[in-house]
C-alpha cells in the first residue's frame, strides 16, 4: 500500500510538471536499480550456500537449475542489453511457463522413478495420523479466503466501473495479468505490455519512461505499483477521481489475486507436506526462483540504460554504475550495514556518478 499511494501522488505531481519529476526519478533509478539487483543477488547467493549442505552432486543441480532458468528468462535481454546480433531470434520464456515447465519436470521424474509406490503408501499414511488430507474443514477455510479476497476487490474496484469508460476492460485484464505473472516482478513487465501497452491502453512512454522508473524508486511489489500506476494513468483521462478510482482498482485487484494465488499454494502444500513430491518441490522451487530473480536483475541494468539514454547520458555507464552499486551494497549488506542507508546511499550515489 505505501507503494501504491506514493506512486498516485508521484503521477499526480508529474502530470503537473512533468520534466523536472520525471528527470529526478529516472536519475534516482539508475542508483536504485543497483540496490534493488543486491537484494535479488543476494537471494541467488544464499541459494547457492544453502545448496552446499545438501551435497556436491545436488549443489551441482542446483546450480544449473539456477543457470538454466536464468538463460531462459533473462537470456535474451542481457544479449539486446550488450546489442548481440540476433537476440531477438533467442529464446524467452516467462515466469509462468518456466514454473509449469518446473513442476511438469518435477512429476515426470517422480512418476518414472520408483518413488510412485511409495508416495501413495505416504499419502495414505498421513491421512490416517493428523487427517490433514484435504478434509472438508481445510477445504472450506480455503474457500472462505478465496471469498474473502473477491470481496476485498470487489468493494475496492466498484468505483472504477462507475468512473471509467474502458473500467470493466481494465479489470479484467488487470486481474488475467496478475494471474499470468504468477507473483509479478520481470513476468508482470512483459505481461503488463502485452495487455496495456500494445492495445494502447496505456502509450509505451508512460509505461517505460515513467511508470517503471517510478516503481523502482518504490518500495513494495511491482505487480501491485505497475497495475495501479496504470489504473491511475487509464482513469485519469477521465479525471483525477477516476484516476484514484482506477489505482484503487488496480491495487485491489493485484493483491488480490496475488492472495488467491498464494492461498491455494500455500495450502496444497500445507496439506500435502507429508508427500515425497511435495518435499521434492521444497528443495528445488528455490533455485529455481533464484534463477527468475537473474532475470529481474537484467531488468533493472535494462531500466538504468533506458533512462540514462532519455537524460542525454550513456546507456552503457549506466548498466556499469547499476553494476558497481549492486557490488558495493552486496559487500555492506556481508557485513550488517542498515538497509534504509544503503537505499539512500545508492540513490545518491547513482545520481552523482552519472552526472560525474
Amino acid at each position: 500500500f505505501p507503494g501504491v499511494f506514493l506512486m498516485v501522488l508521484i503521477l499526480a505531481a508529474a502530470s503537473q510538471s512533468e520534466g523536472a519529476a520525471l528527470s529526478l526519478i529516472q536519475y534516482l533509478s539508475i542508483g536504485l536499480g543497483g540496490f534493488i539487483s543486491s537484494l535479488l543477488a543476494a537471494y541467488g547467493m544464499k541459494t547457492a550456500k544453502k545448496s552446499r549442505k545438501l551435497g556436491r552432486t545436488n549443489q551441482a543441480v542446483s546450480l544449473l537449475i539456477m543457470t538454466v532458468v536464468f538463460v531462459l528468462t533473462g537470456g535474451r535481454n542481457l544479449l539486446k542489453l550488450f546489442h548481440v546480433n540476433g537476440a531477438d531470434r533467442f529464446i524467452r520464456l516467462s515466469t509462468f511457463q518456466v514454473l509449469a515447465l518446473s513442476f511438469l519436470v518435477m512429476i515426470i521424474l517422480y512418476a518414472g522413478g520408483r518413488i510412485l509406490h511409495r508416495a501413495k503408501t505416504e499419502t495414505g499414511e498421513a491421512a490416517r495420523r493428523d487427517g490433514k488430507i484435504a478434509d472438508r474443514k481445510s477445504v472450506a477455510s480455503i474457500l472462505k479466503e478465496t471469498l474473502a479476497w473477491a470481496a476485498f476487490a470487489a468493494v475496492l474496484a466498484a468505483p472504477a466501473l462507475l468512473l471509467i469508460g474502458d473500467g470493466a476492460v481494465y479489470l479484467f485484464r488487470g486481474f488475467l495479468s496478475s494471474l499470468m505473472s504468477f507473483g509479478g516482478g520481470d513476468a508482470y513487465l512483459s505481461v503488463a505490455d502485452g495487455l496495456f501497452v500494445n492495445t494502447r491502453m496505456v502509450s509505451s512512454n508512460d509505461f517505460y519512461s515513467l511508470l517503471v522508473p517510478i516503481a523502482n524508486v518504490l518500495p513494495g511489489s511491482i505487480l501491485c505499483k505497475i497495475l495501479a500506476g496504470t489504473g491511475y494513468l487509464v482513469g485519469s483521462k477521465s479525471g483525477v477521481l477516476p484516476g484514484i478510482a482506477g489505482a484503487a482498482a488496480g491495487f485491489a485487484v493485484s493483491t488480490a489475486a496475488s492472495g488467491v494465488v498464494f492461498g491455494v499454494v500455500f495450502w496444497i502444500f500445507r496439506t500435502f507436506e507429508d508427500v515425497s513430491f511435495f518435499r521434492m518441490v521444497s528443495r528445488w522451487i528455490r533455485p529455481i526462483i533464484s534463477g527468475l530473480l537473474g532475470g529481474v536483475i537484467v531488468t533493472m541494468m535494462k531500466t538504468a540504460s533506458t533512462a540514462a539514454a532519455n537524460l542525454g547520458h550513456s546507456g552503457m555507464t549506466a548498466i556499469l554504475i547499476t553494476m558497481a552499486v549492486a557490488a558495493a551494497d552486496l559487500y555492506l549488506s556481508s557485513r550488517k550495514a542498515d538497509q534504509t542507508l544503503l537505499l539512500l546511499g545508492s540513490a545518491a550515489a547513482g545520481l552523482f556518478l552519472i552526472l560525474l
